[in-house]
């Protein structure tokens, strides 16, 4: 039997490659346009090296107006990168080869592209020359894979294809074929009657899909089992069957490395006879070309949410039960899994212990709970509870032998002991070790693939180990009993890219985006009266940290789309938090450039005296309107019959208005003799819906334009789409000479639907002009007229999953607080409305906010980019808009350069912007970011002091940093790119200081900054004595010569004020006294790491040695008693283990005249002689900062004395 030896294709392919390119002229290529260049630029430095553990990944972000090529440079940088690889394999057999691969969310754009791609390869010239020879093209295109979801590549087979695979691989498997039979049967009946395709699309699809899930299976399962047993895989004839079932057969024998899917597909994978290929696992020299890249933010974050929810109580009780019992194989394949996976049950046994994970839990008063009981926490600082001023107490009854939850009312600001809101804490401790058990699972597979891959013995039978990563996830937990856990911890690995040897920073985990966040839902178990689930569900991080762990992970990715640089947290990806966390691997078009692709733009697009853009912003009329409709119908009271027509069952003034404005545009359209092709985009289809009113606006079209006919298409949505109704729009343009008006809504055409026509009759041909460069080309044309509703209900959501719109809403909460149009109080408001499903007041509230704008920007932008996919154009394009857009559109101040002709046009039209709401909203984003900053700080400053006072030396080190560089940086004149959570922007001019109020660490959220204060504190270099300490000789030179700020210049970005408080103060003090003493011949010597931070320093004179504690504000007279007794403890436990009996506490800056004061390690007053601690009042006086000489020689008196 003739087989596939999948072995052999490297040396095969090798070969080919070096006969069929053997006389290429790799140096000739087709001359660059300004955007080919401009791609190179930005991609050249990290796509010429080899694949490598070593090489680096970046994104690049192309945001270039529609109708430029995007799509053409971007297939042609395609080619390039294939011939390099050709050229790599020519050169060296072995080498690695990119993988190349193309997504976006929609099927049609996807097929479009490769379809583009194959069509380039074949047309591409040089020097008027076809670049390629026949066999060339052939091998090319080989390489090219178009990978459809299990569904769609289902319906592409024929029903022979199937027969035989069931036949082959499944035993001919009666009920598989019955229902393939009846599968294909629906199928026919969709495409010979039209009306039932809609009805009967989604039951097709789910049939479709669990008809290739069922048969994917036997088929992995017979092949398995012949790997198992030795034997050949395939024959020939069964892998020319499974190439056409399953096209990632080629990707696996190495066979194609270009793949087209969509973003689902990319994070799902795509199945071969042997596993799974998982792009995400395949980071290393992947080139992935995200079209319409600011709308995969969305998708992603649909997919990410899509995740099941588990059981934390169920998922903690059967990891602690099994994981504590049953063993891991002891075999080299497990080699240094085991002992992970002890040491998380060891943790698991204590947290079972305190929290009696024997016994079950219920919550005595869930029935009469005003609302559902769920928490969330972004993992951070921002923690809800779904019930206002309410917590919730866990108690252990040992009689009863059960867990009872109590929610209980708190006083508004009260705050709760520890143990009061114990089951918070244990749900997060619960999710703390089911993340960590997660990690390990992830870290687990990786190490059993390596060490298979230097297992000898195991080589072969793991030759395909690689793909099998499924059946390796649940191979190691069948062996701890936990095959339970296969799906939850398949689908939480199975879309993110993180590598085992990646340690997450510290830095990611301070933002949302790199955390993310979890939503908790108690409730009964469906089949029990007195037993709770606590259901856990939400992001492990955002879509802007999913994108930023694929470029750290080291791919290469290229994003696309005119409105790649959106300014919309809710509509895009963050990227003022890319910028933060990638650094220089965020590659952005700079000035010059946008420059030259201007210029190049002007020439594609030389409209000039050629083309007009009338623009006209419509406000309502209801007068008018009122006219319009008794010139229809003649009725007493037009009001009421208008409110009949648009639904009549509450106040339809809005509705009037809107109407009122679309007839005036279309009065406009319709008296037009050069227009004849109108979209109108609005948010919805609901007012228009009736026949009756359909029927108005049609007379009302057909009386404006007597001359010409007017087709129009209602309800032209996604399902209308799907139904190829825009086909019968297309049809008629081409066909005839009729006006035509298309209703669609902004999430309709936002799919990518191409509106452009086939021009098919001369007299409209004879309208038309052209505007681009070469050989006019009169095939295709534009829409030429628009009209722009007001973009409204743009908070995205899912209407066909309640749980993912609200886990997509929560996401959206927290980005805005991130980007600081949420303070830290509105966001934890949004979040409880959320929790309760209350989500009224929310539209309004992100109206207020400077995301908005930004996300009706793009959506215009996006929408006049239907106007401009061809240079084929109407003498007179019209840009008709709800005059509600003018005032957001005024505000858009963004660089002109890479804007198209028509948007700019309605920019202009709109006027100039209001500075005062500008400033107004600048002002509110700042004072959310100085909240927002130094709750981060706290945060973090929180975390490395646990590690400090363990000793870690990376913590040390990560300690000192932060110390030297708020000394050397305590303000900026540009937001930094490290540390950035350490300041707070001014919302003005630049200044030395600001003002602010309340405890920064303790309340932040009532936090105030400014202006406006109660009892304002200052944060300014005078505030920290940093004038007097300057005033010093001795300091001052060693503040220069450490590079310490000497001064705070005017600056917008300052410290924040805990940063200021927490280590600014102490740090300015600690180096002050330090210049002191050692001048005065002292020896400063930092203390050992397992007493880090514990003092300032151990002070050297003469031999005799003393701890030194510096307070630049206040002496040890000055603290409370429950603080004395600490530091009486810390005096004796690091005194004892450094073999130092005396201690200081110095106050830098002080009155002069106050003398010291010596103290036992009680802090009781005693002579000298039996001292052990120096409370020393003054080292510097506080008006001139000169050395106070009787404490320092009181000082050194004694440490002589007691010598």
């Amino acid at each position: 039997m003739p087989t596939v030896n999948s072995d052999a294709q490297p040396s095969a392919n090798a070969d080919k490659v070096r006969t069929v390119f053997a006389s290429f002229d790799f140096s000739r290529q087709p001359a660059p346009t300004p955007l080919d260049q401009v791609l190179h630029e930005l991609l050249a430095p990290y796509l010429a090296n080899e694949p490598g553990p070593d090489a680096s990944g970046c994104l690049a972000l192309l945001p270039v107006q529609t109708g430029l090529g995007k799509t053409h440079s971007s297939l042609g940088l395609l080619i390039e990168q294939m011939l390099a690889q050709v050229q790599r394999r020519i050169e060296d057999p072995s080498a690695s080869v990119w993988r190349l691969i193309y997504i976006t969310d929609s099927i049609d754009n996807t097929r479009h592209a490769r379809d583009k791609l194959l069509e380039l390869i074949d047309a591409q010239t040089v020097d008027g020359q076809l670049r390629f020879s026949t066999e060339q093209r052939a091998w090319l295109k080989a390489q090219v894979l178009y990978l459809p979801s299990q569904a769609n590549q289902l319906e592409s087979c024929s029903d022979e294809l199937v027969h035989e695979l069931v036949e082959r691989f499944a035993g001919a498997d009666r009920k598989l074929l019955a229902q393939w039979a009846e599968f294909r049967r629906l199928s026919l009946m969709a495409r010979e009657r039209r009306e039932l395709a809609s009805a009967l699309r989604d039951n097709l699809q789910e049939r479709a899909q669990a008809i290739h899930k069922t048969l994917l299976k036997e088929i992995q399962t017979c092949l398995l089992e012949r790997q198992r047993r030795g034997e050949p895989l395939t024959s020939s004839r069964e892998q020319t069957l499974l190439d056409q079932f399953l096209p990632a057969e080629r990707l696996r024998r190495g066979e194609a490395h270009v793949l087209f899917m969509t973003t689902s597909k990319y994070l799902h994978g795509c199945d071969h006879a042997l596993g799974k290929y998982q792009p995400l696992l395949d980071l290393q020299g992947q080139l992935l070309l995200i079209d319409e890249i600011d709308r995969q933010s969305g998708e992603i974050l649909k997919l990410l949410v899509r995740r099941k929810a588990v059981d934390l109580i169920e998922v903690m009780r059967t990891l602690h039960a099994n994981l504590g019992v049953h063993h891991l194989d002891n075999g080299p394949l497990y080699r240094d899994i085991a002992r992970r996976f002890d040491e998380l049950a060891a943790d698991l046994r204590t947290f079972a212990e305190e929290w009696h994970l024997d016994c079950a839990y219920d919550v005595e008063n869930l029935e009469e709970l005003q609302g559902p009981l769920s928490l969330f926490s972004d993992r951070s600082y921002t923690h809800v509870h779904s019930l206002k001023h309410a917590f919730s107490r866990l108690q252990h009854d040992e009689e009863r032998q059960k867990n009872l939850i109590q929610v209980l009312e708190r006083a508004d600001g009260e705050l709760l002991p520890l143990d009061e809101d114990a089951f918070s804490r244990f749900l997060n401790g619960a999710d703390q070790l089911f993340q960590r058990f997660i990690r390990l699972m992830e870290v687990a597979v990786y190490q059993r693939q390596a060490n298979a891959r230097h297992s000898e013995a195991e080589g072969a039978r793991e030759r395909y180990l690689d793909s099998q990563r499924q059946q390796v996830i649940g191979s190691i937990l069948s062996h701890y009993n936990l095959r339970g856990l296969i799906e939850p911890v398949r689908e939480a690995l199975a879309s993110h890219a993180l590598s085992p040897t990646r340690q997450t920073q510290a830095r990611e985990q301070r933002s949302y985006h790199g955390r993310g966040f979890k939503f908790i839902e108690v409730r009964r178990h469906a089949d029990s009266q007195d037993t709770v689930a606590a259901q856990l569900s939400g992001l492990r991080c955002s879509p802007s940290g999913w994108l930023a762990e694929l470029v750290e992970g080291g791919a290469v990715v290229l994003g696309i789309s005119a409105t790649a640089e959106a300014q919309t947290v809710v509509h895009n990806f963050d990227l003022h938090y890319l910028a933060q966390r990638l650094g220089s691997a965020l590659r952005r078009v700079d000035g010059a450039q946008r420059q030259r692709l201007h210029e190049h733009y002007q020439q594609r697009r030389d409209y000039a005296d050629r083309v007009r853009l009338e623009v006209a912003f419509h406000s309502a009329d209801e007068v008018w309107l009122y006219d319009q409709l008794l010139l229809w119908r003649r009725v007493r009271n037009p009001g009421l019959e208008l409110d009949r027509l648009l639904g009549g069952e509450e106040d339809c003034t809005y509705q009037r208005q809107q109407l009122s404005k679309l007839l005036l545009a279309l009065q406009r359209f319709a008296a037009s003799p050069d227009n004849r092709y109108l979209l109108v985009l609005r948010n919805s289809f609901r007012s228009l819906q009736n026949d009756e009113l359909r029927a108005f606006v049609e007379d009302c079209l057909q009386r404006w334009s007597p001359a010409r006919r007017v087709r129009v298409f209602h309800e032209v949505n996604a399902g209308a789409l799907r139904a190829d109704v825009y086909d019968q729009v297309l049809e008629v343009l081409h066909h005839t000479l009729d006006k035509v008006v298309v209703f669609s809504s902004y999430n309709t055409m936002g799919t990518g639907k191409n509106p452009d026509y086939r021009v098919g009759q001369p007299a409209d041909r004879e309208t038309l002009v052209w505007v681009g460069t070469g050989e006019a080309d009169f095939r295709a044309a534009d829409i030429d007229a628009l009209y722009l509703e007001k973009p409204t209900h743009l908070l995205p959501g899912d209407e066909t999953a309640p749980d993912s719109e609200r886990l997509i809403r929560l996401h959206c909460t927290l980005a805005l607080q991130e980007r600081d149009e949420l303070s830290v109080r509105e966001a934890r408001h949004w979040i409880r409305r959320l929790l309760r499903n209350d989500t009224r007041q929310l539209l309004g509230d992100y109206y207020q906010t400077r995301d908005y704008p930004a996300a009706v920007w793009r959506i215009v932008e996006q929408a006049v980019g239907r106007t401009a996919r061809t240079a084929c154009k109407r003498r007179q394009i019209l840009l008709l808009a709800d005059a509600e857009l003018r005032e957001l559109l005024a505000a858009d101040d963004r660089d002109p350069r890479l804007l198209s002709h028509e948007y700019l046009a309605l920019r202009e039209r709109a006027g100039t912007p209001s500075t005062q709401q500008r400033a107004a909203l600048q002002e509110r984003r700042c004072l959310n970011l100085a909240v927002r900053h130094t709750e981060n700080s706290r945060q973090y400053i929180r975390s490395l002091l646990k590690h400090l006072y363990q000793g870690d030396e990376a913590t040390i080190a990560a300690w000192e940093g932060l110390r030297r560089q708020v000394l050397t940086q305590p303000a900026l004149a540009a937001e930094p790119v490290e540390q950035a959570l350490l300041y707070l922007q001014l919302p003005g001019e630049s200044a030395e200081g600001y003002a602010f109020s309340g405890n920064p660490e303790h309340a932040v959220a009532d936090l105030c900054f400014f202006s406006g204060l109660k009892r304002p504190r200052e944060v300014s270099a005078r505030a920290a004595g940093l004038p007097v300490l300057m005033a010093n000789r001795q300091v001052r030179e060693h503040f220069i010569a450490n590079d310490f700020a000497c001064h705070w210049p005017a600056s917008p970005w300052l410290l924040n004020p805990l940063v200021f408080q927490a280590i600014y103060q102490g740090a300015v003090g600690e180096q002050a006294a330090r210049a002191v003493l050692e001048a005065q011949g002292l020896q400063w010597q930092p203390l050992p790491a397992e007493h880090y931070e514990r003092f300032d320093a151990l002070v050297e004179y003469r031999g005799q040695r003393v701890l030194l504690d510096v307070k630049h504000w206040r002496g040890a007279q000055d603290s409370e008693a429950q603080e004395l007794e600490a530091w009486t403890a810390k005096i004796r436990r690091v005194g004892a283990a450094l073999g130092v009996r005396k201690v200081i506490y110095l106050r830098v800056l002080g009155p002069a005249g106050q003398s010291v004061r010596f103290c036992d390690e009680q802090f009781r007053g005693c002579p000298p002689e039996q001292a052990t601690v120096m409370d020393w009042p003054a080292l510097l006086d506080e008006r001139t900062g000169q050395l106070l000489e009787d404490n320092l020689i009181e000082f050194l008196t004694w440490l002589e004395a007691n010598a």
